[in-house]
């Protein structure tokens, strides 16, 4: 490989990887099992407005399911308490669609880059030049 295209690749790897890194570090957060693992953290602070633990699983999964399924914003707006009032209003909706927006947008992003890294390091397999991907 010559000097210059050695750099830009190298230079590229360098760049994307953190990116990478980072969002695949969102998208872990965005699962079940984290609001599982965090709830249960000693010392997690009680709810000022008196959910139990179970009420606050319950919420937070069908609230983390609307940022990464395909559904509108029905999926929150029509959740409510047994009482019969919303989960959300229509403030909290209107956030809520903006967080999925940019969470959505971040996924796209998300598996471009791991597309892109798949890609140049089979690139990298082939050319021979591995342990400069690894690197």
């Amino acid at each position: 490989m010559k000097p210059t295209a050695r750099r830009v690749f190298t230079t590229g790897i360098a760049v994307l990887v953190p990116f990478f890194l980072l969002m695949t570090a969102i998208r872990l957060l965005l699962t079940p099992v984290f609001l599982q693992i965090e709830y249960r953290m000693p010392g997690f602070p009680a709810d000022p407005y008196g959910f139990s633990l179970d009420d606050r699983l319950h919420w937070s999964r069908i609230s983390v399911e609307y940022l990464v399924n395909n559904a509108g914003i029905e999926y929150l707006a029509d959740q409510q308490f047994q009482d019969g009032t919303p989960l959300y209003n229509e403030r909290e909706l209107g956030h809520m669609v903006d967080v999925k927006v940019l969470v959505q947008q971040m996924l796209v992003a998300w598996r471009i880059l791991a597309g892109v890294l798949v890609v140049l390091g089979v690139w990298a397999w082939r050319g021979r030049w591995l342990p400069l991907f690894l690197n």
